[in-house]
């Protein structure tokens, strides 16, 4: 028993740097397809108490905007205020993304045992913990800069930061404070 709890811990900790890689692999293929299909692409991130975390990638080909925190929920309480016609013209307004349907890009789910512990994202300007959230990536070659932080069951975290220039991921085997990111 004293041997094998060890190497259940690190099979976990294997899964968790699987995982931090694997993502980082999604993140820089979103950033390059962006630039090189000339599309809107984005990784939806959905936190969930009752299955395993996910995230999937998306894609428009139209211009969009993006809201903060405070925006969405302003949008969202004018939605309730519109009569059915004015709000199907919003919604009508409004950039749809498709889901990639390659095999490996439909919706991943991260192994049993790993999960989100937070994620902070530029325009939300705060640290997420619940619900869904998108990191977005655009023709120009730009993205958001990000924090993404993964978790364990037993507690050990690696990060991910995003650079909005390259795409690229800095990987750590750590928590990584959003706050602690140059601007």
């Amino acid at each position: 028993m004293a041997i094998s709890i060890p190497r259940i811990q690190q099979g976990m900790e294997l899964h968790l740097k699987t995982s931090a890689r694997k993502l980082s692999s999604t993140i820089r293929y979103a950033y390059n397809e962006a630039a090189l299909k000339n599309l809107y692409y984005r990784i939806v991130f959905k936190f969930s108490a009752q299955e395993k975390h996910t995230y999937r990638v998306e894609y428009a080909q139209e211009p969009f905007f993006i809201r903060t925190v405070k925006e969405n929920e302003e949008f969202q309480q004018k939605l309730r205020f519109m009569n059915e016609k004015e709000r199907t013209e919003a919604l009508k307004n409004e950039t749809q993304f498709t889901p990639i349907q390659e095999h490996l890009l439909k919706v991943i789910k991260l192994p049993s045992g790993i999960q989100f512990k937070d994620i902070y994202i530029d325009h939300l300007g705060q640290k997420i913990t619940q619900g869904k959230v998108a990191l977005y990536f655009f023709p120009n070659g730009f993205t958001e800069r990000a924090v993404i932080n993964l978790k364990d069951k037993d507690g050990k975290i690696y990060s991910l930061e995003t650079s909005p220039l390259t795409g690229k991921t800095k990987i750590r085997a750590e928590y990584w404070n959003y706050e602690e990111t140059e601007s």
